[in-house]
């Protein structure tokens, strides 16, 4: 039989705390990881992201009352230039902290690589489909999180803050972002050029939204 006096006796301020540390930072980790998808899914996912349907404000909107072409093209290209990188940025950076500290021996270059990929394959399908688009913001984060959980094991906060840390203080990380971003960027422009083409010479018939 189990002896529960031997079960109590080894009750312990010290045995709960290394024994509920992983779980209250596994837990904590797991549940900014999911809000911060779900706050951010709608908003990566939408074809314009600084128009009226994006999820906030467009400069131009808030500059420019609407009068001149030319105007709004140069406010649209700059926000395309300066804001489109940084909201990428924030994204793949939250993304891939959250992946560093769900992983049992975190990969620096194999983690950029996922969190940047995902980031691009939302915004081209946002020019394909809106409603495909949110569907990946959504579940492509959810399954790499379900792949990196199906292996239970210790977690080692030390082991992941030192992978930032890494990555942080790696001058070629940091090269190989920047390769990322222009390469994001780039093909937005591209995928945005096309679908103004696209919409141009459909201009004959409704263009669904999504």
């Amino acid at each position: 039989m189990i002896d529960v006096n031997a079960i109590t006796s080894g009750f312990s301020w010290e045995t709960a705390y290394v024994t509920l540390r992983p779980l209250f930072f596994f837990l904590m980790g797991m549940v900014l990881y999911s809000i911060f998808i779900y706050k951010m899914y709608r908003f990566v996912a939408s074809r314009d992201l600084f128009g009226k349907k994006g999820r906030y404000q467009s400069i131009r909107d808030r500059i420019d009352t609407g009068k001149g072409s030319i105007k709004r093209a140069v406010l649209r290209f700059l926000e395309y230039i300066f804001l489109f990188p940084f909201l990428v940025f924030i994204f793949f950076a939250f993304f891939f902290i959250m992946l560093v500290f769900l992983s049992k021996n975190p990969n620096v270059e194999n983690l950029m690589l996922v969190a940047m990929a995902i980031v691009g394959a939302v915004r081209i399908s946002s020019y394909y489909s809106e409603d495909l688009s949110r569907d990946l913001a959504k579940m492509l984060p959810f399954a790499v999180l379900g792949l990196y959980i199906t292996e239970i094991y210790p977690f080692s906060f030390s082991n992941s803050i030192d992978a930032v840390l890494i990555a942080l203080n790696n001058t070629s990380l940091w090269v190989m972002l920047l390769y990322y971003l222009i390469f994001i960027i780039l093909l937005e422009f591209s995928m945005r050029v096309l679908y103004l083409i696209y919409s141009k010479l459909s201009s004959g018939y409704e263009i669904p939204e999504s």
